[in-house]
Formats: C-alpha cells, sequence, structure tokens
C-alpha cells in the first residue's frame, strides 16, 4: 500500500512539472507588431561591390535598408496615393557605383527606382588615422545622403526639384567606425534621422569592408559594432531567462524519473519478496 502511494505521489509530481515546463516555456513566445499595427515585411540584404582599375574588388557591402518618408520629404506625390508615411525598402537589384580609397576616401552610390521616384543613397568612408600600438587605421563613415528625384514630369508638380535628405555627419562619426583589414559587423543596425525633414533610414545587418579588401573577399578579422541598446540586451535577458528555468525544471523532471524508476524497482522486489517470504511461511 506504502509502494503504491509513492507511485501515485511521483506520478502527480511529474505532471505539475510537465505543466510548469510548457508554462515557462510558452511565456517566452511574443508578438511583435510594428508602429500603428502595420505589418511590413522589411527589405531584402542585397551585396554589392565596387572594383578598381584592374577589375579587383576594393569595397564590400552587405546590408538591408528602409527608408521611412514622410509626406515632407515626398511633396510630388499625387493626391490619390498620399499617406501619413511611406516605406522604401532598398532592392538587392539596386545599382551601385563609386569609388575606393582615393585619397584615404571610398564612396558607394546605391540607386533604385520606384513607380513614382528614382532614389541614390550615397555613403562616404573615411580613413582618419592610425590609432598609437596598432598595425591598422582607423575609418568612418562621414556622409550618408538619400536624394529622391521625381521619376517623370507625369507624376510631378515641380518636377524639376528633388529632395535632398542627409543625417548629421558628428552622428556618423560617432555610430560607424571600423578598421582597416578587417570587416566591420553588425547586425542589429542603425536608425538615423534626416536632416531638414522628419523621415528616417534604417540599415541593418551590415557586413561591410570599405578599405583594403584582400582578393576579392570579406577580411576574416571582424569588427562587431558596440551594443547600442540596453533595452535591447535586457529583452534578451527577458527572453532567455524562461529557458534558463525551463532547462532547469527539465533536468528535475529527468532526475524525478529515475527516481521514479527506481522506486518502482524496489517496490516491485520488496512485493516480491514479501510474496516469497509469505508462500515460504505457507510451506
Amino acid at each position: 500500500m506504502l509502494s503504491t502511494f509513492k507511485i501515485f505521489s511521483c506520478q502527480v509530481l511529474i505532471a505539475v512539472l510537465i505543466t510548469r515546463i510548457y508554462s515557462c516555456t510558452a511565456s517566452s513566445v511574443t508578438t511583435v507588431q510594428t508602429a500603428e499595427g502595420i505589418q511590413n515585411s522589411g527589405p531584402k540584404v542585397g551585396y554589392w561591390s565596387l572594383h578598381n582599375e584592374q577589375g579587383t574588388a576594393c569595397l564590400l557591402a552587405i546590408m538591408a535598408i528602409q527608408l521611412n518618408l514622410t509626406n515632407s520629404d515626398l511633396p510630388y506625390l499625387p493626391r490619390n496615393t498620399m499617406t501619413n508615411y511611406r516605406l522604401v525598402n532598398a532592392p538587392r537589384t539596386a545599382s551601385a557605383s563609386g569609388y575606393c580609397q582615393e585619397n584615404g576616401t571610398s564612396f558607394l552610390q546605391l540607386q533604385w527606382k520606384d513607380d513614382y521616384y528614382q532614389y541614390s543613397c550615397d555613403f562616404q568612408f573615411k580613413m582618419t588615422h592610425k590609432p598609437a600600438g596598432k598595425p591598422v587605421s582607423e575609418w568612418k563613415m562621414d556622409q550618408l545622403d538619400v536624394i529622391i528625384s521625381p521619376k517623370n514630369k507625369t507624376v510631378a508638380v515641380n518636377s524639376n526639384q528633388s529632395v535632398d535628405l542627409y543625417v548629421k555627419p558628428q552622428t556618423l562619426i560617432l555610430a560607424m567606425t571600423g578598421f582597416s583589414h578587417q570587416t566591420f559587423v553588425c547586425h542589429q543596425g542603425y536608425d538615423f534621422q534626416f536632416q531638414p525633414q522628419d523621415g528616417s533610414i534604417r540599415i541593418n545587418n551590415i557586413k561591410l569592408q570599405p578599405f583594403d579588401v584582400t582578393n576579392g573577399q570579406f577580411s576574416y578579422k571582424v569588427f562587431y559594432c558596440p551594443s547600442k541598446d540596453k533595452h535591447q540586451d535586457r529583452r534578451f535577458h527577458q527572453s532567455i531567462a524562461p529557458l534558463i528555468v525551463g532547462g532547469v525544471l527539465a533536468i528535475i523532471t529527468v532526475i524525478v524519473l529515475i527516481v521514479y524508476v527506481i522506486v518502482l524497482l524496489v517496490a516491485r522486489y520488496r512485493d516480491k519478496d514479501h510474496y516469497q517470504t509469505v508462500t515460504d511461511l505457507q510451506h
């Protein structure tokens, strides 16, 4: 009778632990929604490169680019297509042009178009100095401009005008800094506000080498951008904590199962031994 009670208690404990593990792990799943409830597929990651006169790759760039533009950024859009804002994703097919390492400067221009506009996104990287005691030089991105021009005269009120948006150089220099002969990697990316309008540009999944490319490939030496969002680290810890708790509870469950099996085997052995003793006494 006592053995049966122990087995039943173990079964109840296992059921409680399994329920607890499910509730902990399930609570870590959250639903992410974009601003104003609008779902956006997001930009695709593109690969672009520039080549020198010898045909050798001298600048490599992998990144995803999204423009968040307002009506003030797009004043010539037909009224029937106007919204509070417009998300524009740079396509993978955007054409790349520019130059590499001219007077310590590399320049990358990406161009694409949609039904109404032509877009030009300009990046400039400048070699700044060589830190003391280091064999590599430091570079910074000191220019990021977006020029938006009407695609044709039929959709624009003033088709000869274009909108020139830029990011403050001080903001760029503090954000994007790397070293020569190294690959700059920044998965979380950056959000930059435009001047003088209210729009912004988001660049993420960045893998970049604007200087000293060898054999047309990214350097195996990688410089990772620092974490710029403390809340992002906090969200990471909040999401990983339930998984750790679930893992601990899973280990406890395994231990309980082992104990359960041992108790069951001992109970059966004792019952068998008790039965054998009773049988011997009867004889």
